[in-house]
């Protein structure tokens, strides 16, 4: 389904991923494959290392990227086969990657250049979901997007609002403590809202 979204990592004070995803972005979609990782797949020494060692690309070296993709530069529509060819060479920066690139992140034998798409917060019309992934504060949050409720100052993304839409309204933080994930957050369902709790071990 297409429900996009924001994956980030914070580290050192500083937005270190801002991906955006295209599909799934709900809970029980990427969030859930969010948390398979921080459950099962991660390695927290080597997760924070491989965080430390990514930088963004430029406008440039992203054009570039799909240039040698096989996009005409004097187009702006991307065929279908272009785009594919795209997520094969470049998967660190296509839209179909998602809570992906979490792994992406963590296996990665290259030093990686993600596109900064954290302006994208600042459309919570379009951003439906965002999730921060915060190794400063050892902080799972959950955003959700769509809302005209202010954000307060201690919210992630209230450094991202402007004047004609509202930011992500957190709706729940995830703590993080003792190597215990606690999870508890809203679900929308068929116009319905329910709590999930999850308490699952980290590796």
């Amino acid at each position: 389904m297409g429900t996009r979204h924001l994956i980030c990592v914070v580290k050192n004070g500083e937005y270190k991923v801002a991906q955006y995803g295209q599909w799934d972005g709900q809970p029980s979609g990427q969030g859930s494959d969010i948390l398979n990782f921080l459950k099962n797949e991660m390695n927290r020494v080597k997760f924070k290392n491989q965080i430390e060692a990514l930088s963004f690309i430029s406008k440039e070296e992203l054009e570039q990227m799909w240039i040698e993709s096989g996009k005409d530069p004097n187009e702006k529509l991307i065929p279908m086969e272009i785009s594919s060819k795209f997520k094969e060479l470049y998967p660190e920066n296509s839209k179909d990657t998602g809570s992906g690139i979490l792994q992406l992140i963590q296996d990665s034998n290259r030093q990686l250049k993600l596109d900064n798409s954290l302006n994208f917060a600042n459309d919570s019309l379009s951003c439906r979901w965002g999730y921060v992934i915060d190794l400063d504060k050892n902080l799972f949050e959950v955003y959700e997007g769509a809302n005209e409720t202010p954000l307060n100052e201690t919210e992630s993304f209230i450094l991202y609002k402007n004047n004609k839409t509202q930011s992500l309204s957190m709706i729940k933080p995830i703590i993080l403590l003792n190597r215990l994930l606690v999870l508890i957050w809203m679900i929308y369902q068929q116009k319905k809202s329910f709590y999930l709790d999850l308490r699952v071990k980290l590796a």
